[in-house]
């Protein structure tokens, strides 16, 4: 049964939508999110450092390979930021 003037329309409309965002580029920040200073990913991360619950939600989110990399990331990180702390108490003291 051919398809009536209206379900023609639909259907072209429906191509062209799925071709323009084929063709949008992707953001590398998701929408609605916002940029976090590494201190305050400091502090996120250390909060969900202990949290087998924040642990899954970072692996479902980004994957194994992604949360491997965003632990090794904040751990290199965290232990800068130790090591500077550490650095300036020996100078004061």
């Amino acid at each position: 049964m051919p398809k009536n003037q209206f379900d023609q329309i639909v259907d072209n409309t429906v191509r062209r939508m799925m071709e323009f965002l084929e063709q949008a580029p992707e953001s590398e920040q998701p929408f609605d999110s916002k940029k976090l200073s590494k201190r305050e990913q400091l502090m996120q991360y250390l909060q969900a450092r202990n949290d087998p619950v924040a642990a899954r939600q970072i692996v479902d989110t980004y994957g194994i390979k992604g949360a491997v990399e965003y632990v090794e990331t904040m751990e290199r990180y965290l232990k800068g930021v130790l090591s500077d702390a550490s650095e300036h108490t020996e100078h004061v003291e």
